[in-house]
């Protein structure tokens, strides 16, 4: 009884992550229809005010800086207390899980901009009231051909780190146990490499929150301190799983 009372809390944890997700998603909406839905300029639009693009608001940061928490204690933890007598299978549907838990929100975003602003795609040449700069001339042409499609992959980028975080919470499940200093390390690991990034003058590493939003309307390229940051990430997914190797079966609960 007592088993299956636990499993009923890990659910609700679950339940309680991915709704403090969609409350951000869902109130980011509301200050958006509060600035601009009644007044229907031409440079608000749904491609100019998702929360994927207003990187530098509270709410942005917010969103992806709670995401390795969530996931920790609404996703990667119900996976490990449920005993599916692999490692592969609990990393994959956890994986999933996460995937969906964090772009579902972010879909909800966009899609109810629509609802509040006109769709008109971003033009290039009123770029300075919105739209985005880059010194890649591919995202440019990506963002301004084709925002739809440019939204869409921001929001799978989001999801695949997710993922990332998911194992990243898995593997130190697997080897230190359950314990909730472990459940926090993913997000402690996150902000540090955000206040590394914000008060490092040369950009050695930036962190994931940098290299999924935009910011301001600039996205940078950063293509080497971000690889850097994902690099750390999988070096230590790898280790950490290897040591945790030896564990055939996944350990429910002692």
């Amino acid at each position: 009884m007592l088993k299956y009372l636990k499993l009923i809390i890990y659910k609700w944890q679950f339940i309680i992550s991915f709704l403090l997700l969609c409350s951000i998603s869902i109130i980011h909406l509301w200050n958006v229809k509060i600035e601009h839905g009644e007044h229907q300029l031409l440079e608000y639009t749904p491609y100019t005010e998702n929360i994927m693009i207003k990187g530098d608001s509270l709410l942005s940061i917010l969103y992806v800086g709670i995401m390795p928490l969530v996931i920790s204690i609404g996703v990667s933890t119900l996976f490990y207390k449920v005993n599916l007598k692999s490692k592969f299978k609990t990393l994959i549907y956890s994986s999933f899980v996460s995937f969906i838990m964090v772009t579902l929100p972010l879909l909800i975003n966009f899609l109810g901009m629509f609802m509040i602003l006109p769709n008109i795609k971003p033009d290039i040449v009123l770029k300075q009231f919105g739209g985005i700069f880059s010194d890649n001339p591919m995202i440019i042409s990506l963002y301004y051909d084709y925002p739809t499609i440019f939204i869409l992959s921001l929001i799978v980028f989001v999801g695949l780190w997710g993922i990332v975080t998911n194992v990243f919470s898995i593997s130190l499940l697997l080897y230190f146990g359950e314990k909730v200093i472990v459940m926090c390390i993913p997000f402690i690991l996150q902000t540090l490499f955000y206040a590394i990034t914000e008060f490092m003058i040369v950009d050695i590493i930036v962190s994931p929150i940098h290299f999924l939003l935009i910011s301001s309307g600039i996205y940078n390229s950063q293509f080497l301190p971000s690889l850097f940051c994902i690099s750390i990430y999988l070096v230590l997914i790898t280790y950490i799983y290897r040591l945790s190797s030896e564990e055939k079966v996944i350990k429910v609960g002692e």
